[in-house]
């Protein structure tokens, strides 16, 4: 492996935004190549990427959709450096991303996340995400109750991508990913500058109720979790799929409210710093797996699980 950073970046019918995509990408020296695996666009999506003067480009099309999980997959062919970069199509690498990113990566660090700024084409400001660091030491526990890292801020060890074997065909091929990550015992933190402009519009494929109802129907994600939680815990909770759904009142699974206490044993082991959020998220589903009258007295003022 050669120092430096490949920028992967899957694109579908990205003509209008792929351009901005690829030029902010390359405004670090630790970039040594952008790959974009164009996946069966039917713009003019590898046109735009082709016009971009700078021979670290590369652009390789697919004549027919392959997913995202599999075009990432393609494009990981061409990583002959140390680290990955994830990038979205339509998101923006901010001026900073490579350089804070590499300086927050540790040597005994697998994965680096950070936090975006959300924006869109109909608003003049940015948002961003209020999101503290989190510790290799409390990922796996975020990853058993949420989904703490963002897709195209992860810049990782191209060789550990390859130990796991890249992506899985499955529509949260990220989640499953960092889910094997963590229980083959690599290292995932994120860091607390956001590094990508973030680009909310109606498209995306995450706002998608089919791409919800698949998140669901993924036995080899629930396996993947499973395996995560005997190896952190040493038991699985039983609430895999009403989390996926979007933990909706009447419909908790039996003996939730027991792993919920279980977990908050578990979380308070943690250092202060990671474990404040967990335990709010925590109470928050201890609290939908209630009764209305239970739901308003755990949710009254005073007292601390902390």
């Amino acid at each position: 492996m050669i120092p430096g950073i490949t920028v992967c970046i899957p694109a579908r019918n990205a003509a209008r935004t792929i351009r901005h995509a690829v030029q902010s990408s390359l405004t670090s020296d630790a970039v040594v190549r952008v790959v974009i695996r164009d996946d069966g666009s039917d713009d003019r999506t590898a046109d735009v990427v082709r016009s971009v003067a700078d021979p670290r480009v590369l652009v390789h099309p697919e004549h027919h959709a392959v997913g995202h999980g599999a075009a990432m997959n393609a494009a990981l062919d061409y990583a002959d450096t140390e680290f990955v970069a994830r990038m979205d199509a339509d998101d923006v690498a901010l001026p900073w991303r490579f350089s804070a990113q590499l300086r927050s990566f540790r040597y005994d660090d697998d994965f680096v996340f950070s936090p975006v700024l959300h924006f869109s084409d109909s608003s003049r400001w940015a948002r961003p995400q209020r999101l503290t660091a989190t510790s290799p030491e409390a990922a796996a526990a975020r990853l058993l109750v949420e989904n703490p890292f963002m897709h195209p801020t992860m810049l990782a060890r191209t060789q550990v991508l390859r130990a796991l074997a890249g992506y899985r065909s499955v529509a949260s091929e990220d989640y499953d990913l960092w889910l094997r990550a963590a229980a083959a015992g690599f290292s995932l933190r994120r860091a607390a500058m956001p590094v990508v402009a973030y680009r909310r519009h109606g498209g995306q494929l995450s706002r998608s109720p089919e791409w919800s109802r698949a998140r669901l129907a993924s036995p080899d994600v629930e396996t993947a979790f499973d395996a995560l939680a005997l190896r952190e815990l040493g038991w699985v909770p039983r609430w895999f799929r009403w989390r996926r759904a979007g933990f909706p009142l009447g419909a908790t699974p039996d003996g939730i409210h027991d792993d919920v206490e279980r977990m908050l044993v578990h979380v308070r082991q943690l250092p202060p710093g990671d474990r404040s959020h967990l335990v709010r998220r925590l109470r928050w589903m201890r609290s939908r797996a209630s009764s209305p009258d239970e739901r308003s007295a755990r949710l009254s003022p005073g007292g601390s699980d902390e």
